[in-house]
């Protein structure tokens, strides 16, 4: 196993988009007492919470983008994690980031035998400067990874690469700690995933319905647009 020193002025990531945004307690409180519910709301506030971080990374990471996938660990075990910690896995290509989304989301869907609908997913985009170990060498499916990413998490490490869906030359980097991201995260485009019941069979870039793609196309075109 050896280190590498990443340093991505890009790193992509997409991650479910509701509109509008609605503020918590927007419905049951006039805008005058916004501010003081909000303080309330913060009590209890994973994001916020002390603890959620490791105590080398509290306060230096604020943006929510950034943070919840830490403050919000996945309790459900999978080849990366056994569930007792969150972590955020980005790619360094939007081919990849695509891909590893249009994946995830079929999952779900699956579990919940939803009916064919759209799904509107934000790019999230952010450099990555860090030093991580990398585990490309290893099939995403290996039993190893899990042990090997958990003993990454006890060293305090920032993280590990894996292959990515188009291989090792376009890893996926799992980040174990948010300040291997340089701040400030941005939003860029929006894409829509077309489910068709069994799977995201289409996507296309928002606002306009002009290119539609397909999953396989990601796999060897040069540009996600």
């Amino acid at each position: 196993m050896r280190n590498r020193k990443i340093d991505w002025p890009a790193c992509f990531r997409l991650i479910p988009s509701r509109f509008p945004p609605v503020q918590l307690y927007e419905g049951v409180s006039a805008p005058e007492d916004w501010d003081a519910v909000k303080r309330i709301e913060e009590l209890t506030n994973p994001r916020l919470r002390l603890g959620a971080l490791l105590p080398e990374d509290e306060g230096k990471v604020d943006q929510s983008w950034l943070v919840a996938p830490f403050a919000y660990p996945d309790p459900e075990p999978s080849v990366i994690s056994d569930g007792s910690f969150g972590y955020s896995i980005v790619a360094e290509s939007l081919h990849s980031a695509l891909l590893l989304a249009i994946s995830r989301r079929e999952i779900f869907l699956r579990r919940t035998a939803e009916a064919p609908t759209r799904l509107v997913m934000r790019v999230i985009k952010v450099p990555l400067k860090a030093t991580l170990q990398d585990l490309t060498h290893l099939d995403r499916d290996d039993p190893s990874l899990r042990s090997l990413v958990a003993n990454a998490r006890t060293a305090k490490s920032h993280g590990v690469l894996v292959r990515g869906p188009r291989g090792k030359d376009d890893p996926l980097a799992v980040v174990l700690r948010p300040t291997a991201f340089v701040q400030p995260a941005s939003q860029t485009e929006h894409y829509c995933f077309l489910w068709n019941g069994e799977r995201i069979h289409q996507l296309f870039l928002l606002p306009a319905e002009t290119k539609v793609m397909v999953p396989e196309d990601l796999m060897s075109s040069v540009t996600a647009a």
